[in-house]
């Protein structure tokens, strides 16, 4: 192929014809959406393709992993070969862009906030501080399986944690589906940070803890211990912040913190469960802060980390299991890590009550051939009945507005395996327990975190599900 006739393509639009064929490529994983999606067409010259990218992770993965995809595409299209090479630009994912109105109040807010100076962040004297009871003792970097569908979040998530606030990964965005490792992957960064003294206080908190906070603080007009608990964390990691959407006075103070924070050269870690450009109702002062950072996807576990999940979980939970045995429940459960979790933590209860030995044709027999596929005959009366029964009290009493904690544990059971069970919306479930949505997505959110240290009701909500579904 010529020169004058490589010159003569529109580079743009012709990188984008390329981008629609790569998506095709890649839509049954995220790889499009967190790696390729952030490329743009600089240049083409004497066969060398010039893309630039974000930074130097996105060109050293990109060009291990994706090029001879790339190569292909491209040279399918100019019927020729072509070299590819990826230039740094800097340049971050796109997200809502502020108004001139927005620019200039943010420029306003920024003058108003102004704070005095602090010292560098590693001249600070580092103070051992004690692990919170929050942290998930599980939830370390070791016990994390690593996947090409996590990898870059894991990277990533390591340097920050050894090198909280003088990286360029400042906000640290994680996000994906529910069950998918995001929880675990935060708690991991705060754990080692404490452990190994990388941060001199670091503070961990779920959304519904920071809208708890800042609700206090507004009732009580003292946000004067708000500020100082949040603004003296050298490292502030909050989870599933997709939460705070609409609560328009919280995400102001989010912002705010956002400010201060990244002024100061103090970290910030968020997770939430879908690409931060998506978001709707979030406040767009807000997007522009975490386009300032870097956004990782985590996808769903592919075979080969399916695999890992289960021989890892397997050995932790002492439960013997064949190599036949773990191949053909990673094939059959194409699902998220949480689930995986959970369909171990049944195969050991069952093998204990009922001495079977697992093979693949007792796990048949015994949980159904497919763990993914629901009853969708269960209804919100039989969940409340079966879970009543369980906790040894009346299901009436869900719907009122008692609570005794022997009523508030089996309510939020309840509301969980009806979210779990059934594909009823937060709103119907709300109406069931008398509860408006955003308490039953509370309650399910407190329920999780409860289970993730808490093994003995983990293994109980799971009977119940199991009861259930088979």
């Amino acid at each position: 192929m010529s020169d004058n006739a490589l010159f003569e393509i529109s580079g743009i639009s012709f990188w984008e014809s390329c981008l629609t064929s790569l998506q095709e490529i890649y839509k049954e994983t995220n790889i499009y959406e967190t790696w390729l999606v952030s490329t743009e067409f600089l240049s083409i010259d004497e066969g060398v393709l010039e893309l630039g990218v974000p930074n130097e992770l996105y060109k050293d993965w990109i060009s291990q992993h994706f090029l001879k995809e790339i190569k292909q595409v491209v040279s399918s299209k100019l019927n020729g070969e072509i070299t590819i090479k990826f230039v740094v630009t800097g340049k971050k994912d796109s997200v809502p862009k502020l108004t001139l109105s927005d620019e200039q109040n943010l420029s306003e807010e920024l003058q108003v906030q102004k704070r005095p100076a602090i010292k560098p962040y590693s001249r600070i004297r580092k103070v051992a501080q004690r692990v919170p009871d929050c942290l998930c003792p599980s939830h370390t970097f070791e016990s994390f399986v690593v996947g090409d569908c996590n990898i870059m979040a894991d990277q990533v998530a390591k340097t920050v944690a050894n090198h909280p606030g003088t990286n360029q990964y400042n906000p640290l965005i994680i996000h994906g589906q529910s069950g998918m490792g995001k929880t675990h992957l935060l708690q991991a960064i705060a754990r080692h940070a404490i452990e190994n003294q990388t941060a001199s206080k670091v503070l961990f908190r779920s959304s519904d803890q920071f809208l708890k906070d800042f609700i206090s603080a507004t009732k009580t007009k003292n946000f004067a211990l708000f500020n100082k608990t949040y603004e003296c964390a050298d490292l502030l990691i909050i989870d599933d912040i997709q939460f705070l959407i609409g609560k328009m006075g919280t995400q102001e103070q989010l912002f705010k913190l956002f400010t201060r924070a990244l002024s100061h050269q103090r970290q910030i870690v968020l997770s939430l469960d879908q690409n931060p450009a998506k978001l709707e109702g979030m406040d767009r002062r807000l997007l522009s802060r975490f386009e300032s950072g870097l956004c990782c996807a985590i996808d769903s576990p592919d075979l080969n980390t399916r695999l890992e999940i289960l021989r890892k979980k397997a050995q932790e939970q002492k439960l013997d299991l064949s190599e036949e045995v773990i191949l053909w429940l990673a094939k059959s459960l194409e699902t998220n890590v949480r689930e995986i979790e959970g369909f171990l933590v049944s195969l050991l209860g069952l093998k204990d009550l009922l001495k079977v030995e697992l093979t693949i044709e007792n796990i048949k027999s015994l949980l159904g051939e497919k763990k993914k596929e629901q009853n969708l005959s269960i209804n919100m009366d039989t969940i409340q009945d079966v879970v009543a029964k369980e906790f040894g009290v009346e299901s009436k009493l869900f719907a009122t507005r008692t609570r005794m904690k022997k009523i508030a544990l089996p309510r939020k059971v309840a509301m969980y395996l009806c979210r779990t069970l059934t594909n009823l919306s937060f709103e119907n479930i709300g109406l069931k327990f008398q509860r408006d949505y955003s308490t039953v997505i509370a309650a399910i959110k407190s329920l999780e975190e409860d289970m993730e240290k808490d093994r003995d009701l983990l293994n109980r909500v799971e009977m119940l599900k199991n009861m259930l579904s088979y």
